[in-house]
């Protein structure tokens, strides 16, 4: 198993939680990185952005158009820089960072661990990018949001849901279902996911970082299991764009002993 501690305080965590590890996708068919693809349209990601600012809209419609003209060169598209961020925050915290070609494989990774958790009572939280790539990605957790829960059947479990987008370009960048966890089977879950309109994030990358500080801090988490599952197609966003860092992630996952499960869908 392929392991890089960046952190010294994750290495001190990844020693507790020994089952970290990063799965590429299970998905068939050729598989490239974003940047890649985007240079054989002979363009590169800031001349997309530029363009999507330019005219109005979003960098993905821009790369919709993209998938329409330059055909057969890869079944599925990750944004690979992500990784540089995602597996170091997973690897640092015992938690997982995988790969998904398409929206019902990464539910199925997600079920999955959720299932293997070996903990009687969890605390769930839910975070979805819910920008305008995003589209195929949420009406399939729509689709399967019972059975996802069905999973916790038997367990004390509690869950939050959460949407977020850009926050320096999408007047609202986020939202969350309730104040607190709530019980499982509420009917308040399905109800908040079904107001998630996919829209907005701008450029590429989203604001990952501010809402896992704002949904960890925020909650009243009190199971033994502490789960935060992100499903998003971008990396997020860092420097000037957001208020928090990689190490500012990982040492509030540590200290509020929560496990952040990343699942990067295709941005096709």
């Amino acid at each position: 198993m392929k392991r890089t501690f960046v952190l010294l305080t994750g290495v001190i965590f990844a020693a507790l939680f020994p089952f970290c590890e990063k799965t590429i996708t299970d998905s068939e068919g050729k598989e490239m990185c974003l940047d890649e693809y985007i240079a054989k349209t002979g363009k590169d990601r800031s001349l997309i952005e530029e363009e999507a600012r330019s005219r109005g809209i979003e960098a993905s419609a821009v790369l919709l158009e993209l998938y329409k003209t330059v055909t057969g060169v890869a079944d599925v598209i990750f944004d690979c820089g992500a990784s540089q961020l995602y597996d170091p925050l997973c690897d640092s915290t015992g938690g997982e960072y995988s790969k998904a070609g398409t929206p019902t494989i990464a539910l199925e990774k997600i079920e999955d661990y959720i299932g293997d958790m070996p903990q009687d009572s969890i605390d769930l939280v839910f975070m979805l990018d819910a920008t305008g790539s995003m589209s195929d990605d949420i009406l399939e957790v729509k689709k399967k949001l019972s059975s996802i829960i069905a999973v916790l059947s038997g367990k004390y479990a509690r869950i939050s849901m959460v949407m977020f987008r850009d926050k320096n370009v999408d007047s609202v960048w986020y939202a969350r279902n309730t104040n607190n966890l709530i019980a499982a089977g509420s009917s308040e879950l399905p109800a908040f996911l079904g107001t998630i309109q996919p829209t907005g994030g701008g450029d590429f990358p989203e604001s990952m970082f501010d809402a896992a500080h704002k949904t960890i801090t925020e909650l009243q988490w009190k199971s033994k299991g502490r789960l935060l599952v992100v499903m998003t197609d971008a990396g997020p966003l860092t420097g000037s764009k957001t208020q928090y860092t990689l190490q500012n992630i990982t040492d509030l996952c540590i200290e509020k002993k929560v496990v952040p499960f990343v699942v990067l869908v295709s941005v096709k």
